[in-house]
Parts: structure tokens; C-alpha cells; sequence
């Protein structure tokens, strides 16, 4: 029982740190720093955010639903303070980033105590078929000794049926999840495209879709539209480096991605990109490490599955 209610609140408290360190990085319409010279960047507004977001999953990866939940809403009242005390950058590109990390927390939220609930209902369930079970196996042993045969345990075998079940559950939550998410991008789409036919936000989320599906030539075909217009945006160029990759096209990804530096020097999404490219084509990890710590600097977060790759 204690290991079930453990696995679903680490399946719970995972939701933030995977959304935070995605394989790959390009921005829903990034048009650049749009701070002040004299102001601060917008990842250390959301230092003290941040901070809470890590105590919430290290809380919930400790069971700890309440407490998780309790950091969890303190790092919402810091993005909402972020937004309040920052007006002119909130309506810019840039806050799309406190945006999305807002949704995350909440959706982590959500997952904490949807495990929570699922935990809940299925306790009477699960104790009553171990109950049912540890009664069946006093009686097998009672049979075994009585013809002197071997005692068999049957704790093994439940841990394996328990297991399995825990892995089945997992896949029709994700299934669930990604059919939710689909809709709800499908909805998004059509009333983009109902306020304006050659919206450039849609063309984006038909092409990330289309790479979800796998289908890479769909995914290209929409961004060069994107392109056709505007050979600087950096959106469409490292989504665009990201297909060229799926198809094999290292060189031509890193083309792509030198050309999305050149068009936008401040944006970090083209350097954790080929920072990522260099280490998977067996480049030298001196130069990776130079293109993500080049995107640090100039705001982007910590991503320590990228570090790894670097020692």
C-alpha cells in the first residue's frame, strides 16, 4: 500500500522538472529581450519562484502532498507578483515564459491531488485483495505442509502483479493526458485561425503537432510558410532545426540554428539547441558547454540533463 501511494506521488511531482527540461527548446513567438538595459532578466524576477518549485517537488516526491501543494501556490503568488510589479514586460513575448510556468504548477497541482484521489479509491480495493490473498496463501501452506512439500511464497508474485498494474496505469493516464492536450490545441488552432487565416501562432502549433505525429515533411511544409514571410523568425527556425534533425540533417540543423543566432543574438533557445546537436553528433563537449553556458547567460534555466552530457 505505502509503495503504491509512493509511485503516484512521484509520478505526480515529476510533472514540473519534465516540463522544465525539454529535449529540445524553441519559443512560441519570441521576438527577443524586451527589457530595459537597466532591468533585471526575467529569470531572476522568478528566482524566488523558482526556489518554491523546486521545495514543492522535492515535497512530493517525499509524500508530502499538502506541504508540495502549499510551495506550489507560494510560487504562483511570486508569478503573479512578477506579472503586477512588471506591467509593460507582461504584455510582451517575453512573460510568455512566467506564463507557461504558471500552467505547469498548476497542472502539477492538479496531479498531486488527482494521485491523492486515485490512492484514495483504491484502498479499500487493494486492501481487501490482500486480505483476500494472505488468507489463500495460509491455506495453500497448510496444504503443502500437510503432503510435505515445498512452502512457496506468494509475496514475489504480487509485487510482479502489482508492478504490472502500475505500469498499465501509467499508460492510460499519459494517453488521457496527450488526448486532452490534443483537443485542447486543436480548439486553440481553430480560433486562431478564425480571427485571422494566415495566423503565424497557429501555423507553429499545426507544425509542432504534425512533429508529435511524426510527421516531419508536414511539419516543414508549415514553417516555411512561416519563412517565406519572415526569414528571421526565430520561432520557425528552431523548430525548423529540430525537423532537420528527425530527418538526419545535422548540418543543416546547425546551419539553421547559426542563422537563428545571427537574426536574434539575445534569444538562448538556437544555443541550448546546438549546444544539444553538438553533443549528440559526437562533437567536442567543450564546444556544447560553450553554447549552453552562452544561453544561461542570457537567461535561460538550468537544465541539468544538458550538464550531464557535458562531463
Amino acid at each position: 500500500m505505502m509503495r503504491t501511494s509512493k509511485i503516484l506521488t512521484v509520478i505526480a511531482a515529476l510533472a514540473v522538472s519534465t516540463a522544465a527540461q525539454a529535449s529540445w527548446y524553441w519559443p512560441f513567438g519570441s521576438d527577443g529581450d524586451s527589457r530595459k538595459k537597466d532591468q533585471p532578466r526575467l529569470s531572476e524576477l522568478m528566482e524566488q519562484a523558482s526556489i518554491a518549485i523546486d521545495n514543492a517537488s522535492d515535497l512530493a516526491a517525499e509524500g508530502k502532498v499538502e506541504e508540495a501543494v502549499a510551495e506550489y501556490r507560494r510560487a504562483l503568488d511570486e508569478l503573479d507578483r512578477v506579472e503586477r510589479e512588471n506591467p509593460e514586460r507582461a504584455a510582451t513575448p517575453e512573460f510568455a515564459t512566467v506564463r507557461n510556468k504558471r500552467a505547469i504548477v498548476n497542472a502539477s497541482i492538479d496531479s498531486l491531488y488527482l494521485a491523492q484521489a486515485r490512492e484514495n479509491a483504491r484502498a479499500v480495493a487493494v486492501t481487501d485483495t490482500t486480505e483476500l490473498e494472505r488468507r489463500f496463501a495460509e491455506r495453500r501452506a497448510e496444504r503443502i505442509a500437510a503432503t510435505n512439500g515445498e512452502r512457496k511464497s506468494l509475496k514475489p508474485q504480487l509485487e510482479s502483479q502489482l508492478d504490472a498494474y502500475m505500469v498499465e496505469e501509467r499508460k492510460r493516464n499519459h494517453a488521457v493526458e496527450q488526448e486532452a492536450e490534443r483537443v485542447k490545441t486543436e480548439r486553440t488552432i481553430s480560433e486562431l485561425l478564425a480571427k485571422d487565416p494566415n495566423s503565424r501562432k497557429a501555423r507553429l502549433l499545426q507544425a509542432n503537432e504534425m512533429l508529435k505525429a511524426e510527421d516531419v515533411d508536414g511539419a516543414v511544409a508549415k514553417l516555411n510558410e512561416i519563412l517565406e514571410k519572415n526569414p528571421d523568425d526565430v520561432s520557425a527556425l528552431n523548430m525548423l532545426a529540430i525537423c532537420q534533425v528527425n530527418k538526419g540533417e545535422t548540418k543543416a540543423a546547425q546551419k539553421t540554428l547559426v542563422h537563428a543566432i545571427k537574426a536574434n543574438p539575445s534569444d538562448y533557445h538556437a544555443f541550448y539547441n546546438m549546444s544539444r546537436i553538438i553533443v549528440q553528433t559526437g562533437g567536442k563537449k567543450s564546444t556544447a558547454k560553450r553554447y549552453y553556458d552562452t544561453g544561461r547567460k542570457l537567461g535561460g534555466p538550468e537544465d541539468k540533463g544538458m550538464e550531464a552530457l557535458f562531463k
